[in-house]
């Protein structure tokens, strides 16, 4: 490999005969006068200086002191145990003009302030020096004379070694050999590391990695390869770490094969030229695997990282840090970054940030590609971003089906496009598009090539997909498959899709308006929906699978002149109410449910002749928009909607404004535990809608409420209620809140089973005198439960909504609308989920901006903002901060 390497193999065999023949007993010599090293007269082994002397020289085993002052010749190959140069201003040990001489130091060597250890002849010679541990040099380390004047520097043994101090160093090669790679080589000294390479070496490498782990772990640079070479090797018994600093590999060439490991903690490796091509290729040798691990600080290839010949096994691990890749002006003809699906290979991303700054300019390949059933995948967290700043490409993903890929971001110049390699549907964490890219789920760039898109987490926790730029959803589909909330981000204020599908039982929200064109398919998990962030359900869409399990939280508007069934709930409770066919596809209808009592906006006292009661436990809201058609209404009922027990007395009962009026029985599906009733005749007027009874003994429904109060005493509340009839109800919790989001339970009571009779029921809760709101939580024996209406004391009232926008904000204002609410003498609360209050102020104005460095928010997550007025109504809302 070098010419040198039957010198560098005799001093070897020279060390080990020497360790052989070592003495017994070790000794300390110090340097007497200058010398030769292997000359009695030259040493003391008392003291510098001193005669004393047993006709010896040092030898295997023995420290070596040599003084200030005094020059050490090595007229020829010598062994030590440990040297120590100079006493803090001279001394120096020096190789000759002659032979080729080996200096092997089992221990450490220490060059003090003002020594030196070098070679300083011209005389075309070639010497080593091994070193078992340490070099701690404040002198001079000058190994290097010129091109063909050097002394090889060689780390080997079964011991870590460490390179510090605040001297000066020069030296032609250094290797690294130690016994195994378990043994370290750790760098401290930027001195070292930036050391120039021989201005005029055309062949060597500066660094020759043999056996063991270099730790790169000072500041500064060094470049490991000359100008001329193509390649450099890290064998497989070798660990590159770098913590500190930087290291410049194959300056002049393309290509880092990784037979061993290159593990990046906080250091900066760069690899190649700024033309760039291949980069990094990792290559299986043996029984051990090439890694590549980054846990912080950066390694850059201006090529790409993939497999040699494509068929070679890696470990590829990312925490931290960032992998930067294919920004060569050339770019690479092979793969950015590739895991070849070979047995053995694993691709683990838990964090950290990947740059594939260009494609390939190979069109039949793709520029990412971490591999499929072969390879062992562990994706966490993560992101990917594509493209630079300066010019548009269009990028391809391997698509899998099985496998997660990480945040992706198509991040480059405006023009930007990332797509799948090929028709097969395909997943990653989240998706981020810049402003003025794309992304295609078509890898053919139609829609007989459209995929399926699967988003199985959250960008920073919040945003499944966050697009400030187009994406083309063509006839594809996204399907919501996370286990953590997603949420949508959209530039343009609203997000259309083509196909979606929820599988997520944290459930979706919807910060902005989305409207579904083609099927929407509900497997698992919840739609959270606003008034402002509304779910439109265009004509002709499909909605499947809508259960207990997974519906729409919230309204939802549906356009067109087909019967439709919305599929919506409330907390656990999924309850449909469907409508018939209206006559234009342009008229739409608005349908939301509350798993609550309709009393006191829609009072239920108030009521048709013909209906003896109403439930007091739910209603829907069924709003007509575009159009003028008539249709039938159908509600439905299940276990938590009260004692059904008489299906023909059963109702349809909706709210003029005025009072509930009797819409009738138009039939009846199911049973009594769970079923739908239909109004007589189509409908022109539209509300809320109920379930009724037209008997005072059948259709009980849940507990009713004949009264609930609070009434405020000196120190403590009175909360009582009564009740008319009771069927199957367990018990009551009472509970309790300052900030009309937050409840806790403060008293449970038993209550009556099944009633037809009068029940009063009284509770005294002790507060601190502030105003606060109560509620009852009625529990059934089956676990079914249903709440009051607020009640509150000191004049406080709960009521409506607040308008807040954007709904998840990063750094923007915050604007507050608080639309027809008198908001003259508020107050403004901002708290976190457990309830502390981390924003108070004073508010006078229907109109208010705050920002958000006002506010301080400690960590993202969710807030409650809540309006006090100063005739004490509670008005609140959320925020999300990402």
């Amino acid at each position: 490999m070098r010419t040198n390497s039957l010198m560098y193999r005799t001093a070897l065999l020279l060390y080990l005969f020497l360790s052989l023949v070592k003495e017994t007993d070790a000794t300390t010599y110090y340097s007497r006068t200058s010398g030769v090293w292997n000359n009695a007269s030259s040493w003391s082994t008392i003291t510098y200086g001193d005669p004393t002397n047993a006709g010896t020289f040092p030898v295997s085993g023995d420290m070596v002191f040599i003084g200030d002052g005094h020059t050490i010749l090595l007229a020829s190959s010598s062994v030590c145990a440990g040297l120590n140069i100079g006493q803090g201003t001279s001394g120096i040990l020096e190789y000759p003009n002659f032979g080729s001489i080996t200096l092997t130091v089992s221990g450490a060597i220490t060059i003090n302030s003002g020594a030196k250890l070098w070679y300083n002849f011209n005389t075309t010679r070639t010497h080593n020096l091994f070193v078992s541990t340490d070099i701690i040099n404040n002198g001079i380390l000058d190994l290097y004379g010129d091109n063909n004047d050097f002394v090889n520097l060689i780390f080997n043994g079964a011991a870590n070694s460490n390179v510090s101090g605040s001297g000066t160093f020069a030296f032609n090669l250094v290797t690294m050999s130690k016994a195994t790679r378990s043994y370290t080589l750790n760098v401290q000294t930027t001195a070292f590391l930036s050391a120039a390479p021989p201005a005029t070496s055309t062949v060597l490498p500066r660094i020759d990695l043999t056996k063991g782990t270099f730790v790169c772990n000072a500041l500064g640079t060094t470049n490991w390869c000359d100008p001329a070479a193509t390649s450099y090797t890290i064998p497989m018994d070798v660990i590159l770490e770098v913590r500190l600093g930087q290291i410049n590999m194959v300056t002049g060439g393309d290509t880092l094969i990784n037979s061993g490991k290159i593990y990046i903690t906080g250091g900066t490796l760069e690899v190649g030229s700024p033309a760039g091509k291949k980069g990094i290729l990792n290559r299986d040798v043996g029984a051990l695997d090439p890694e590549i691990e980054i846990t912080a600080g950066t390694l850059k290839s201006y090529g790409g990282l993939a497999s040699y010949a494509g068929t070679s096994n890696c470990v590829f691990k990312i925490t931290g840090g960032n992998l930067d890749l294919n920004s060569g002006t050339t770019r690479t003809d092979g793969y950015p970054l590739c895991i070849a699906n070979v047995s053995g290979s694993q691709c683990i991303i838990l964090g950290g940030n990947i740059y594939i700054h260009k494609p390939s300019t190979t069109a039949s390949i793709p520029e990412f590609d971490f591999g499929s059933s072969n390879v062992y995948h562990n994706i966490t967290d993560g992101h990917v971003y594509f493209g630079d700043a300066f010019t548009a490409y269009t990028f391809d993903y391997m698509p899998y089906v099985s496998y997660t890929y990480p945040n992706f971001e198509v991040a480059g110049a405006a023009g930007t496009t990332l797509k799948p390699y090929t028709f097969i549907n395909s997943r990653m964490l989240s998706l981020k598009i810049n402003i003025g890219n794309t992304f295609d789920v078509a890898s053919g760039g139609n829609n007989a090539t459209s995929t399926q898109i699967s988003l199985t987490n959250a960008l920073d926790g919040f945003y499944a997909l966050y697009n400030e730029g187009t994406f083309l959803e063509r006839t594809g589909q996204i399907m919501l498959t996370g286990t953590v909330p997603q949420y949508y981000y959209s530039l343009a204020g609203e997000y259309t899709l083509y196909n979606l599908t929820v599988n997520n039982s944290a459930g979706i929200f919807l910060d902005m308006p989305m409207t579904i064109t083609n099927s929407l398919t509900l497997t698992n998990g919840i739609i959270y929906s606003t008034a402002t962030n509304l779910l439109t359900i265009n004509k002709n869409v499909t909605v499947t699978g809508a259960s207990s399990s997974s519906f729409v939280d919230g309204p939802v508007k549906k356009i067109g002149n087909t019967a439709f069934t919305y599929p919506v709930g409330k907390g656990s409770e999924y309850r449909p109410v469907s409508i018939s066919a209206p006559v234009l596809d342009t008229d739409d209808y608005t349908a939301e449910f509350f798993f609550t009592t309709p009393a006191p906006a829609y009072d239920t006292s108030s009521k048709a002749v013909s209906l003896d009661h109403i439930t007091d436990v739910e209603y829907w809201t069924l709003n007509r928009g575009a159009g003028a058609s008539t249709v039938n209404v159908t509600l439905s009922w299940s276990g938590a909607s009260g004692a059904i027990d008489d299906l023909p007395t059963l109702r349809v009962a909706q709210w003029d404004g005025v009072m509930w009026q009797d819409q009738g029985n138009g039939g009846t599906s199911g049973t009594t535990t769970a079923g739908t009733i239909v109004n007589s005749s189509p409908t022109s007027t539209f509300g809320p809608f109920a379930l009724s009874s037209s008997s005072g003994t059948n259709n009980p429904l849940p507990v009713e409420l004949s009264a609930f109060n609070v009434t405020e005493e000196s120190d403590y509340n009175v909360v009582s209620w009564i009740t008319s009839s009771e069927k199957n109800n367990d018990y009551f919790d009472v509970e309790r809140t300052s900030n009309g989001t937050d409840y806790r339970v403060v008293a449970t009571v038993d209550g009556a089973g099944t009633s037809s009779s009068t029940h009063n029921y009284q509770i005294s809760d002790v507060t601190d005198g502030s105003n606060v709101c109560y509620r009852l939580k009625q529990v059934d024996n089956d676990g079914n439960f249903n709440y009051s209406g607020v009640k509150c004391v000191g004049g406080l009232q709960h009521n409506g909504s607040i308008t807040i926008r954007p709904t998840a904000i990063h750094d923007e204002d915050i604007i507050i609308d608080f639309n027809d609410v008198d908001s003259k003498n508020a107050k403004l609360y901002i708290t976190d989920l457990s309830g502390r209050t981390i924003y108070i102020t004073d508010v006078n104005d229907s109109h208010n901006i705050i920002h958000n460095s006002e506010i301080g928010f400690s960590s993202k997550g969710i807030y409650h903002v809540t309006l006090i007025t100063g005739d004490n109504v509670i008005h609140s809302n959320r925020i999300v901060v990402i």
